[in-house]
């Protein structure tokens, strides 16, 4: 029950979230709006770590199948020119690749395993 975390839209979304603090990951805010500037939404991203302008998004079965995948493309473009870092999983990558890539990403943008970072 500790692990548990309101907002989850997706079940997918929490085995990504546990996999990345059982690296040693900081949390992510689950299902968080990303502004822009001026205020507009952008987005909101399925796992954000603000601090280092990385969302994790979690790609279910039915993304190729609907409109929806015209809409996250429009929106992962609009996050790219943010200058957000936007990790894409699938249920094909296995814990390691996840830490992996997930991982690669925040040290990029200044997370620092051994302390907590700068962020961008």
């Amino acid at each position: 029950m500790p692990q548990l975390r309101e907002n989850v839209w997706s079940p997918k979304e929490t085995t990504v979230r546990l996999t990345m603090l059982r690296a040693g990951m900081p949390e992510p805010e689950n299902n968080k709006p990303i502004y822009d500037e001026r205020g507009r939404l952008v987005a909101i991203g399925d796992l954000v770590l603000e601090e280092f302008m990385t969302v994790v998004e979690y790609e279910g079965e039915r993304w190729h199948a609907d409109e929806r995948a015209t809409i996250d493309i429009d929106r992962f473009n609009a996050l790219s020119a943010l200058k957000w870092t936007i990790v894409r999983v699938r249920k094909h990558h296995s814990r390691a690749e996840v830490e992996r890539l997930v991982g690669r990403a925040l040290r990029a943008n200044g997370w620092n395993p051994d302390g907590r970072g700068e962020g961008r």
